[in-house]
């Protein structure tokens, strides 16, 4: 926020794990992120009403933390502060003002971009925020880099920071001549990839080199009497005519409190096994892969459902199964019926299914079925050969995301006909795919080069495709 007000002395930034859009966390799909609200909000708030720091020197410094304290008691926490403004315009009644939009940096693109701050993104496929780098990445149009592990929000697995810090802010600042603006503005890590660790580059995002590849969820393999099943996940549809699958509604249902969430207020992320998901729900499941495959990107889920009341959610998992049957997490996403009504973003949202979360677009189940679109967290992953490709399904998560017991309670019921295929899309980077060029392609060359602490104008991204776009004319296959 700070880049966006142009102070004269501010050259160079290198912020670490951002957050872009507020709503699109604390909302994400529609619905309040309680657990991390409550997890972090508790540990601000003791910082805010303790008094176990030292006063500043001088015989007034007792009086001036005392007072300080006192202040800081008044402070309202993070679920008092969101949990009843559900919507993106919602305005607050104490401040009077819009919090998603005056305190969200995806409001303030144009004003950063023009204030010219170079910009080094640090973050991990399993961060909290993982999305919004890639976003800030194609938005702005500062002198930017991004280095993406596959860290969580608490580490920063294999990545230097003394030496990226040294190199950003050695060319910035000292105007060292290192090659830190001639190279690739995306280093991002694959998990799974053993290939130099992992590191790979790229001038564009999303990818150039990949292609959407569509699982659809497909016939019934066996249920249990508890009404929790599998079907399976399979690139081509059988064109029948009928079929459809009941998610029970379990509100016990959860992802863990050891997840990705959790890491943002100090926990250590840990899902485990996430074979004991199934008993919450219905999961789809691939044959064994014959080759490693490679996803890197955006997955996106295509939903038909009937449901009970708009207030329904589903909590989606793409997780990666092992020969030994270990259930590896992978992504997730969420969304509810009522926010689930599409709409044009305010700016690049790398193509992917926008939900505006302002009240006027809120959806009534005024048509059954209802279409839900929504993406998953990015990743960059190699599935083994031998292992399978898991989608899971619930109504609730119950440690990370606010939903009423007697709402998630609720059966959902999944289309998966012809006329109502449901589907996984997947961003597939095949294995022939043509290496990223270590230079500068002409394609990625802008009128003035970013790389130059005198001439700082990066290359402005281009609209692209929305997925919704893309399935209304009959693609991506």
């Amino acid at each position: 926020m700070a880049a966006s007000t142009c102070p004269p002395h501010l050259k160079a930034i290198f912020p670490e794990m951002p957050l872009v859009d507020l709503y699109g966390f604390a909302y994400a799909g529609g619905i309040f992120r309680e657990g991390f609200a409550t997890g972090w909000g508790a540990q601000v708030q003791h910082c805010d009403r303790a008094a176990d720091v030292a006063p500043v020197d001088g015989p007034e410094g007792g009086r001036m933390l005392s007072a300080a304290v006192r202040e800081h008691r008044k402070n309202r926490g993070i679920v008092e502060l969101f949990g009843h403004l559900p919507h993106r315009d919602d305005v607050d009644n104490v401040t009077g003002i819009q919090p998603y939009v005056s305190q969200s940096p995806s409001a303030y693109f144009q004003e950063i971009s023009r204030c010219n701050v170079a910009i080094h993104f640090l973050s991990g496929w399993n961060d909290l925020w993982s999305k919004d780098a890639l976003v800030a990445m194609k938005n702005l149009a500062n002198p930017r880099k991004l280095t993406m592990g596959t860290s969580s929000h608490m580490d920063r697995n294999g990545i230097d920071l003394a030496f990226e810090y040294t190199r950003w802010f050695d060319f910035w600042l000292r105007g060292v001549s290192n090659g830190v603006m001639d190279e690739a503005p995306i280093r991002y890590r694959t998990a799974g990839d053993v290939h130099d660790s992992g590191w790979k580059v790229s001038w564009e995002w999303p990818l150039p080199e990949q292609r959407r590849q569509r699982y659809f969820m497909e016939r019934w393999l066996h249920g249990g009497s508890d009404g929790t099943g599998e079907g399976l996940l399979s690139v081509t549809h059988s064109g029948s005519r009928a079929g459809h699958d009941v998610l029970e509604g379990r509100p016990g249902a959860t992802s863990g409190k050891a997840t990705r969430w959790s890491s943002g207020f100090g926990h250590a992320m840990d899902y485990g096994d996430m074979s004991s998901i199934r008993r919450n729900g219905v999961t789809y499941t691939t044959e064994a892969l014959r080759e490693d495959l490679e996803v890197t990107g955006h997955p996106v889920l295509a939903l038909w459902v009937s449901a009970q009341m708009e207030q329904q959610a589903v909590f989606a998992y793409l997780s990666e199964v092992t020969e030994n049957d270990k259930v590896e997490y992978v992504s997730e996403g969420q969304l509810r019926l009522t926010h689930s009504r599409e709409a044009a973003a305010p700016f690049d949202f790398l193509g992917l299914p926008y939900h505006s979360g302002m009240r006027i677009d809120r959806l009534s189940l005024d048509q059954d079925p209802v279409r839900l679109t929504f993406d998953l967290l990015p990743t960059s992953r190699v599935f083994r050969r031998g292992h399978r490709i898991r989608l899971s399904l619930t109504t609730a998560d119950r440690d990370n995301a606010r939903t009423a017991d007697r709402v998630a309670a609720l059966p959902l019921v999944i289309h998966r006909s012809a006329y109502h295929a449901s589907f996984l899309d997947l961003p597939v980077v095949d294995s022939s795919a043509a290496p990223t060029p270590a230079a500068r392609p002409v394609s990625a060359q802008g009128s003035r080069r970013q790389g130059s602490p005198a001439g700082r104008a990066g290359r402005q991204s281009q609209p692209v495709e929305s997925h919704v776009q893309a399935t209304e004319r009959g693609g991506p296959k």
